[in-house]
């Protein structure tokens, strides 16, 4: 009789947890295109998408690593994220100015997101950083393929939030369940 009460005590406990905590990640995609082909004094558009987990407001900010001698513009270096929302499309311009010498170059950027904290609550948050996003560029005399037109404006991925958390509720359910049963026999 002692284990049913565990049991359904660490099951009530298991399921108000998950009623009230927001599970937050953030990550990005490669960039696209995955390689720009530009001769000197041309420019260039590439984009990647920011994802989310949707449960809460994210400040997002993207850090070139600056290891080209050229321009890499991001159109917002730092932005928002708002609650409910899976995915939010960046995107910048190459710009590879005359001079430059002709060869293969990849500058690379991370994008830091954390949780922002309603006013006047009080705890700690968790940052989560994408390292090493790579822009590959290739500086030729000669183009030999067009580069990828980049749309000025596309709609988010929508993933529906809570499927998560019920997919873990049911694991753990079925966990207990087995525990439950072999407890039995």
């Amino acid at each position: 009789m002692k284990n049913k009460k565990t049991i359904k005590n660490i099951l009530i406990l298991t399921l108000f947890l998950f009623i009230l905590i927001k599970l937050v990640y953030a990550g990005a995609t490669y960039p696209v295109p995955s390689e720009i082909q530009l001769k000197p004094g041309e420019n260039s558009r590439f984009k990647f998408i920011v994802t989310s987990s949707g449960a809460s407001e994210l400040e997002c900010i993207i850090s070139p690593d600056l290891l080209v001698p050229f321009e890499i513009i991001f159109d917002e270096t730092e932005f928002i994220i708002p609650e409910g929302e899976t995915s939010k499309p960046v995107t910048g311009t190459v710009y590879v100015s005359e001079g430059t010498t002709t060869g293969k170059y990849q500058e690379t950027f991370s994008v830091t997101c954390k949780p922002i904290l309603e006013e006047g609550s009080e705890g700690s948050t968790v940052s989560t950083t994408t390292k090493g996003l790579p822009i590959n560029i290739d500086v030729v005399k000669e183009r030999t393929k067009e580069n990828m037109n980049i749309p000025t404006e596309q709609k988010p991925l929508q993933v529906p939030v809570y499927f998560y958390y019920v997919l873990i509720i049911i694991i753990i359910l079925i966990a207990l369940y087995i525990i439950y049963k072999k407890r039995k026999t």
